[in-house]
């Protein structure tokens, strides 16, 4: 749960009292009328849902739970890459090749990184397998440049271990985290269909898992950035197709990032919670 100091109280106790609540000082209303906030902040804007606030001294404190996207994540599109924080490799489950990666701030654009651990649900930026050129990535075990074959051994991993500011965080496709898979924007120029990002298993089946999928210029949003072709929710092959047609998710050209953010909707243990992701867009290199 998170607590929310929101400076300027002043200007909300009127609303607050025309809803009929207490104003007395530290006195805990509960959300009983109010179900959620809205919290902009810059450019960014987040949707809470709402558990109670309190008012002192002129400031409403306000106790939320689940935010949309979650809290601290900013638009990463418009991060060209840069340096990543450390220099070790990334241990744990993985088959090597990532580095030693940071928390909050802006994404470095390479290599493991998560805007704030603590965030519920908590979102976790990693690199595809392989190269940029590859065709698959395989989630969560082989991605930040891990291998692509269907035999690897860390393709039937389902824990990775990213290593984020000297500390190994466990990464698993299950409820309450949310994997986000950095897609470099190519700047493709071709118009209609440009191709599908697809969650499979191994053999390209249905994955079996109630999963939700996110293709956007921010780290862990869950709307598609408001498209909602760019979303797709399945326990099938959950998938998303680009382009410039009326029913295509349109990715805007002038980002340089994009995430695939995958978020299971249940508790998922196991090899049932390795997935393929099949990457035939354009759109990316």
């Amino acid at each position: 749960m998170k607590v929310l100091r929101l400076v300027g109280g002043t200007h909300l106790a009127p609303l607050v009292a025309a809803l009929g609540f207490a104003l007395a000082s530290g006195h805990v209303n509960s959300a009983a009328t109010l179900s959620s906030i809205k919290i902009t902040s810059g450019a960014d804007q987040y949707t809470c849902a709402l558990n109670a606030f309190s008012v002192s001294a002129g400031i409403v404190s306000a106790s939320v739970g689940t935010c949309t996207p979650a809290l601290g994540v900013a638009d990463g599109g418009s991060t060209d890459g840069g340096s990543t924080d450390g220099g070790s490799t990334d241990g744990g489950s993985t088959d090597g090749g990532s580095t030693d990666g940071g928390v909050g701030g802006a994404d470095p654009g390479a290599g493991s990184w998560s805007p704030l651990l603590s965030a519920v649900p908590r979102v976790v930026v990693v690199d595809q397998s392989g190269s940029a050129k590859s065709a698959v990535t395989i989630v969560p075990g082989c991605v930040n440049g891990g291998a692509t074959e269907y035999d690897s051994a860390c393709s039937t991993v389902s824990e990775y271990g990213a290593k984020l500011d000297g500390a190994l965080v466990p990464v698993k496709l299950t409820n309450g985290q949310i994997l986000s898979v950095r897609y470099p924007v190519s700047g493709t120029t071709a118009t209609g269909g440009t191709g599908t990002l697809k969650l499979a298993n191994a053999i390209g089946g249905a994955i079996g898992v109630d999963t939700l999928i996110s293709l956007s210029p921010r780290p862990g949003d869950m709307t598609g950035n408001g498209q909602s072709r760019c979303t797709s929710r399945s326990v099938m092959t959950p998938s998303v197709s680009t382009g410039t047609s009326t029913f295509a998710c349109k990715i805007d050209r002038t980002k340089s990032m994009y995430y695939l953010n995958i978020a299971v909707q249940e508790n998922c243990t196991g090899s049932k919670c390795i997935f393929y992701v099949s990457e035939g867009s354009f759109e990316f290199r």
